[in-house]
């Protein structure tokens, strides 16, 4: 998800993020959010999160350091109301870390899907999943699930990747994609 400037419906989005973090979460996402503001000026600048960052790079051995131009996008990408950003406020902070915790959500499910690590799943996994799921919470008709996997790009050999993985997941959840 790649936020517009200004636009309040990722604003909305993000706002239902955080409200599904448990009291816990919140309380390590702003423990974190303290790490990295040494100052103690309630915001985090551009500066401080790259220190953090690189300092972690530096100790893991599949991780890259980050640019400035990285550093400055994932800025801009938690508060999508001020474009050109150089800090993040904790609310920011926390709404950044309540996204990356739901694309982890997503990236887990596909991987326990893509057993053989292929970058794709069978359509039939889906649609298996699906009615297993329709059977027990009557979701949604046989109908409207074809309807539905007819509209996200399944390749000819009916599979499905990951971001049509969670297109789909998307469109079922009521979060829309």
């Amino acid at each position: 998800r790649t936020p517009k400037w200004g636009d309040q419906s990722e604003m909305v989005f993000r706002d239902s993020l955080v409200g599904a973090l448990t009291n816990g979460q919140i309380a390590e996402y702003k423990d974190a959010f303290a790490i990295f503001d040494r100052d103690g000026s309630g915001s985090i600048e551009s500066w401080e999160i790259k220190r953090v960052l690189n300092l972690q790079a530096a100790g893991a051995s599949r991780r890259r350091e980050m640019s400035d131009d990285d550093i400055l996008d994932m800025i801009n990408k938690a508060n999508p109301n001020i474009d050109g950003n150089t800090m993040l406020t904790e609310a920011d902070f926390v709404a950044m870390m309540a996204e990356a915790e739901y694309n982890e959500f997503f990236r887990e499910a596909f991987a326990a899907l893509d057993e053989a690590g292929n970058g794709w799943v069978p359509a039939s996994s889906i649609t298996d999943l699906m009615r297993e799921f329709n059977e027990e919470s009557d979701v949604m008709s046989d109908i409207n699930m074809l309807k539905m996997m007819k509209r996200f790009d399944i390749g000819e050999e009916g599979h499905i990747d990951y971001e049509a993985f969670v297109n789909l997941m998307m469109s079922t959840s009521g979060t829309g994609a």
